[in-house]
């Protein structure tokens, strides 16, 4: 017999086989972001930056009271240290996950409206008075001086131009 054994080479396995892992997904802006839900000021920016911990790699991990899929909820990109260098208030918006990132001097606004005409159609989006404002299941909100904040009926995530961002009980 003709066997050809010794010439057979093993398939490399395919890249695309590797499950990528929930902390690596890339949500537009937010690559490699972690995420949280908290209702005291955390900062982003100037000298009250702490180490921020107590966050999830996956947002499908943060629940409300009832064990329901919040909707709206905190994107924070860590430095090697541990603290928080840019802050996004994210959203879920007919099952598509978005992050506005906060600044303290409006220089998101751009791409922070790009996203939104993604996630929202734009036809449900309302630009005046320096903010671009999106309704759909939820509404999301945009400021030239760099305020984000994506809100539910009940509760509204924010980053705030100053360097603070919270979520925050309506």
């Amino acid at each position: 017999g003709s066997s050809s054994s010794g010439t057979v080479t093993p398939t490399p396995p395919s890249i695309q086989e590797t499950p990528i892992s929930q902390n690596t997904t890339a949500i537009d802006n937010c690559t490699n972001c972690v995420f949280g839900y908290y209702i005291d000021n955390k900062y982003f920016f100037g000298q009250d930056r702490v180490i921020y911990s107590n966050y999830v790699n996956n947002y499908q991990d943060l629940v409300d009271e009832s064990g329901s899929q919040r909707v709206g909820f905190l994107g924070h990109i860590l430095s090697s240290d541990g603290l928080i260098d840019n802050g996004f208030a994210c959203g879920l918006e007919n099952g598509n996950v978005f992050c506005l990132e906060g600044s303290t001097d409006g220089t998101k606004y751009d791409i922070n409206k790009e996203i939104l005409n993604r996630v929202f159609d734009a036809t449900n989006c309302v630009e005046e008075n320096n903010s671009y404002i999106c309704t759909g299941s939820i509404k999301a909100s945009l400021y030239m001086d760099g305020n984000v904040k994506v809100e539910k009926d009940n509760y509204e995530c924010q980053v705030y131009n100053n360097g603070s961002m919270m979520c925050a009980n309506k």
